[in-house]
């Protein structure tokens, strides 16, 4: 069954680029979907795409946007299991454009391709200028980062892009719309309530499960239990915090739900490795 990722932003960007590497896809790209939109440009290797009930063979430069809820992954040929994998990609929300971007004649063309991008869309053949436009956006910063994105998903919008899955997938797969919708009103709810006192009892009653019911299905979908997942969002959201403000690490402590600051430096130096102190000095230092 396809996992839910949890899509975390950075402190100082509304979406997410990032670039990884591995030896296998399957050590840190099983298959999984989110809420965000995802672009995907595989750097290096060639394998077997997955995108809803849609498998195929794909090679270098295959460059995939797959809509929300949509689950996805790359599993690299290991035949020649010298040759590193690396791929790029760029999640977002829908959010991050003009709520009434379907009536603005400059937004229709992005819009259009948004609604497509429901089943998945592969670009092809891609100017060799996209992939040069993709390495710009790594590395700007700040609001030229920002409209770089929207001038990509602009000229997107205007290239051949054939569809992946079939439109009668979401009916017939195992991730359900109302497991989808489940844990999106679970994560909302987390999202709002991270600086108060979760009870998983009151979040299991909020989606109609019983405790050891929504305890099964929340490790079953997203490969995490409950508590881990509450967890991962308080420390992101403190990590921001650090970067964004200059709060003191207790008030930040008690901002994220942690009534002792000693609990909390520990959780976060399990899950960044580091004190929330050298986090922000790290921070400030680049």
């Amino acid at each position: 069954m396809p996992q839910f990722e949890l899509v975390d932003f950075e402190a100082h960007s509304s979406f997410r680029c990032m670039r990884r590497r591995a030896n296998d896809f399957k050590e840190d790209h099983s298959l999984h979907f989110h809420p965000q939109f995802e672009l995907t440009w595989i750097v290096r290797s060639s394998g077997l795409r997955f995108v809803g009930d849609s498998i195929e063979d794909y090679q270098a430069n295959d460059l995939v946007l797959c809509g929300p809820d949509l689950p996805h992954c790359w599993q690299n040929n290991l035949l020649h299991s010298e040759d590193v994998a690396e791929w790029f990609t760029i999640q977002f929300d829908g959010q991050l454009l003009p709520a009434i971007m379907e009536k603005m004649a400059e937004f229709k063309a992005i819009a259009k391709m948004l609604r497509n991008a429901t089943c998945g869309l592969q670009f092809a053949p891609v100017p060799e200028h996209i992939y040069t436009h993709l390495l710009a956006i790594e590395q700007a910063t700040g609001f030229e980062k920002y409209s770089l994105l929207i001038n990509l998903l602009n000229t997107l919008s205007r290239l051949s892009a054939r569809t992946l899955a079939t439109p009668d997938f979401f009916h017939d797969n195992d991730v359900s719309q109302t497991s989808i919708n489940t844990l999106n009103k679970v994560h909302l709810y987390l999202h709002k309530h991270y600086g108060q006192e979760i009870q998983q009892s009151d979040v299991a009653e909020l989606v109609g499960m019983t405790p050891s019911a929504f305890s099964r299905f929340y490790k079953s979908a997203t490969g995490r239990t409950f508590s881990s997942m509450v967890k991962l969002i308080r420390i992101n959201e403190a990590g921001k915090m650090l970067s964004g403000t200059s709060f003191p690490v207790t008030l930040i402590a008690n901002e994220c739900g942690y009534q002792h600051s000693s609990h909390f430096v520990n959780h976060f130096k399990e899950m960044k490795g580091m004190k929330p102190t050298e986090y922000r000095s790290l921070d400030l230092g680049q």
